[in-house]
């Protein structure tokens, strides 16, 4: 076993933390690491006060987590060559955080 952590696995397989994504483990502990993960974001997501009609500041309309710092620094094709935005073109964003999206958007 090449882990380094292997000797402070307190006896438990690699299945046991598997299991434990989805499922409580043991007396003490009473719901899975996925559904705790997903109630403190929805407790952190409620406790910030969205006035008049504006939208959660970190989501854009299609529920994607948005970076305000982010910004499109170039647009290239699928050859590494800068373009415009087209419709119906596979073409790649690259951003200021240096992200890179793969897009294609059908026209309208």
């Amino acid at each position: 076993q090449l882990d380094t952590y292997y000797s402070m696995d307190y006896g438990f397989q690699f299945t046991d933390f598997l299991y434990g994504i989805n499922h409580s483990f043991g007396a003490h502990v009473k719901k899975g690491v996925a559904e705790y993960l997903n109630e403190r974001i929805n407790s952190g997501l409620n406790q910030i006060q969205i006035l008049g009609n504006n939208t959660h500041p970190c989501i854009d309309s299609n529920n994607n987590l948005v970076d305000p710092e982010k910004e499109l620094v170039k647009i290239i094709d699928l050859l590494g060559r800068e373009t415009e935005y087209k419709p119906n073109k596979p073409l790649i964003y690259i951003f200021s955080d240096g992200t890179v999206e793969k897009v294609i958007k059908a026209s309208e």
